[in-house]
């Protein structure tokens, strides 16, 4: 990766992801930051990428922005797609025209929850929702990028902003039981865990000793929904109020997929890395909160 006079590009800085990562990556050795939000840079604007790319020629990428309202794509197609699809596009265009890297960040949402076993890299996508389907375009278009690698993680939660802990969390200080489904399995995810797994990538990129392509990431183990917010309550030492219930008995806009565990072989190896447990980080996170 060549640094001199070139930026380390975040997208999508004030995510939950996002600040995670631009804490750590802010003095980053011998790259300049230029961490933006939608406020800063438009991705889905070609012209305002273009001009950021020539005001801060980017080293390295790291898209973590995105469009997340999962139920609402049901009804918003082309704005997911726009946002997750024709943008990512863009940036991984500009990144080859400046001989930069780009990281982008997708889910396990690309798979149709189908197999009974833990999906590889290798698997075929076939997303049952249009959020799904719109993160899989984008995908697409960053493994046509000689230097782009392709990032899958599952059910991520920090101690900010709105995910599932923290809206367990505030429902069962509102009511007495909350309903979850019990039949949709994956594995949950820490923020900050996969943000320090970024950063050991960003490393391996400075040393041009890591491959293009797709990872997966996620906490070890899995759970159902409804096991993960039982976790939730006992991490915070609250009673059991949990109610489990199939997924038809929980209409949403969107479909899940039943079964989205991901493997995570190849970014051990890659990395060289022990992954965290998901209960393990949950504790931490759930304990960071009441702090």
């Amino acid at each position: 990766m060549k640094q001199d006079n070139k930026y380390l590009w975040v997208t999508g800085a004030n995510g939950q992801l996002g600040k995670i990562l631009t804490g750590q990556l802010a003095e980053w050795p011998d790259v300049k930051p230029f961490f933006t939000d939608l406020h800063e840079l438009d991705i889905t604007c070609s012209i305002a990428l273009r001009k950021a790319a020539m005001e801060h020629p980017p080293a390295l990428v790291i898209n973590t922005a995105g469009y997340t309202a999962v139920d609402q794509a049901e009804s918003e197609p082309e704005k997911a797609n726009a946002v997750n699809g024709k943008a990512v596009e863009q940036l991984s265009m500009v990144c080859q025209t400046y001989d930069a890297w780009l990281i982008h960040i997708s889910t396990d949402y690309v798979f149709d929850g189908s197999k009974n076993q833990p999906w590889l890299e290798t698997d075929h996508p076939n997303p049952i929702s249009a959020y799904g389907y719109s993160k899989w375009i984008g995908e697409q278009t960053v493994l046509k990028n000689p230097r782009g690698i392709v990032l899958r993680t599952s059910w991520l939660y920090s101690a900010e902003g709105k995910n599932f802990v923290t809206t367990i969390l505030d429902i069962v200080e509102k009511r007495s039981e909350v309903k979850v489904v019990s039949d949709q399995v994956g594995s949950p995810t820490l923020a900050d865990d996969l943000a320090q797994v970024i950063a050991l990538i960003v490393q391996k990129i400075q040393k041009n000793s890591i491959e293009p392509g797709i990872y997966h990431y996620a906490n070890s183990g899995s759970c159902s929904w409804y096991e993960f917010a039982v976790a939730i309550m006992e991490a915070a030492g609250l009673p059991w109020r949990v109610i489990p219930i199939p997924s038809a008995d929980f209409p949403q806009a969107a479909r899940r997929p039943a079964y989205s565990v991901l493997n995570t072989e190849k970014i051990r190896k890659a990395l060289n890395i022990e992954i965290p447990y998901w209960k393990d980080s949950l504790n931490h996170c759930v304990k960071k909160i009441i702090r």
